[in-house]
């Protein structure tokens, strides 16, 4: 019995559980599912929103649409919507360090009066200080 392994074979974490699997066969393996090969992608599939998906996120829900050949899209071919529109309104594609700003804090309203370009990360970080500076000065 290995270190991490205690009565009723529980672990102190995912990462040594994942350990004592290596090397057996996957649970499934050999098995065959009553719909084998009848599933359907993208198009077909009947929860299919032409491409646009609402993904949350650690700060909120955003909207993303499915564009493959972005040249940075995430790994299922999907691009921030806010940032395909900011690219639109600039004329190019967006570097990844680059920051879109929506001005009335709702991630979901993607019209380009609400979004505010910001070269960094830092200088949006600079902006939400002034915001809240200016806040409590308001308040007081």
């Amino acid at each position: 019995m290995r270190l991490s392994e205690v009565k009723d074979r529980n672990y102190c974490s995912k990462k040594c559980y994942g350990i004592s699997k290596i090397g057996q066969p996957a649970p499934n393996k050999g098995k065959s599912f009553p719909n084998a090969g009848t599933f359907r992608k993208r198009e077909n599939h009947w929860n299919w929103k032409n491409g646009r998906r609402k993904k949350k996120d650690r700060k909120g829900y955003y909207i993303q649409i499915l564009n493959p050949t972005h040249p940075f899209c995430n790994s299922m071919g999907y691009v921030m919507e806010h940032r395909l529109i900011m690219e639109k309104m600039l004329g190019r594609y967006l570097l990844p360090e680059e920051r879109v700003h929506h001005r009335n804090e709702n991630k979901l309203d993607n019209r380009p009066v609400n979004l505010k370009y910001f070269p960094d990360g830092a200088s949006h970080q600079r902006f939400h200080a002034l915001l809240r500076k200016h806040q409590t000065e308001t308040h007081k």
